[in-house]
């Protein structure tokens, strides 16, 4: 199981390019997080990680990218053509239960019925506040991707005054969440979104980021995912564990064995400089 403190190699990065993260709060909550996940998410946020950076006020992102678990959820999703299609994909990893409402069916989507990831139901909906208000049970989340843009809001609009947590394709105004572009490297995810403002610019920079990510980074964080369980047996103060996370992250030799793929020896490098810290810690 791997969910990683990916917020000190975020910041160890934009260190190199003159920022700095100040939020204790946000280390706190990263650092609490409890091994539920098998991928590593990364929303690449610059709101208040870049608040004391040299980036342009323009560039300082005010958004912020979660990354939802909709496990044992019910998720209605209205349109049943590619763009639903292509959104229920999205959701699948999940197992969510996923309801589909159209008058018809894209070729992919029955496959999906075939393969009982998601129930279709053919309808046509006339009225959109009777169809939303009828809905027995209520659903979690309501997602509108219909070609009617007049339909898909008034279908969000009443389930979110029901409580539904919303989504309306190209309508950011009343969606309660984006589907960012989400390029995926390794065990790693990494979500880009404009805001809803340019995807297809999202989706540009989604795969400048799959070039950027390398080998080594990859590797960097699945070594820090052996050493941070290492740190929380042996050095209790969280402080004292983000000190020594951050020596073996700026450690060249470790780099070094990372480039060459030698990770075994790269660990071994990692495990000296925590016994060797945690000491010094014993001693103070």
């Amino acid at each position: 199981m791997l969910c990683l403190n990916i917020y000190l190699y975020i910041n160890h990065i934009i260190k190199q390019y003159g920022g700095a993260c100040h939020d204790s709060e946000v280390e706190s909550r990263y650092e609490s997080f409890q091994d539920k996940s098998t991928e590593v998410s990364i929303g690449l946020n610059f709101g208040k990680a870049a608040f004391n950076s040299n980036l342009p006020a323009d560039l300082r992102w005010r958004g912020l990218i979660v990354d939802f678990k909709f496990s044992g959820k019910y998720i209605l999703v209205v349109g049943g053509g590619t763009e639903g299609y292509l959104k229920v994909l999205r959701l699948l990893d999940d197992r969510p239960k996923i309801q589909v409402v159209s008058r018809d069916f894209a070729d992919e989507m029955v496959e999906l019925e075939k393969m009982k990831k998601v129930e279709l139901v053919k309808a046509e909906i006339k009225d959109a506040k009777a169809f939303i208000r009828n809905l027995m049970p209520k659903p979690d989340v309501v997602i509108a991707v219909t070609d009617d843009q007049k339909l898909n809001r008034e279908l969000v609009v009443e389930a979110k005054s029901l409580g539904c947590l919303v989504y309306a394709v190209d309508d950011p105004e009343v969606s309660d969440f984006t589907f960012p572009a989400l390029a995926r490297i390794g065990e790693v995810k990494v979500a880009i979104s404009t805001g809803g403002k340019s995807p297809a610019m999202a989706g540009i920079l989604r795969r400048r980021v799959e070039r950027m990510i390398t080998e080594e980074d990859l590797l960097q964080i699945r070594l820090q995912h052996y050493v941070r369980a290492i740190l929380k047996k042996k050095v209790p103060d969280q402080r004292v564990r983000k000190m020594i996370v951050y020596k073996i992250l700026e450690n060249e030799r470790i780099s070094k064995l990372l480039k060459e793929k030698k990770f075994d020896e790269a660990l071994e490098e990692a495990v000296k400089i925590v016994e060797e810290h945690q000491e010094s810690y014993r001693l103070a």
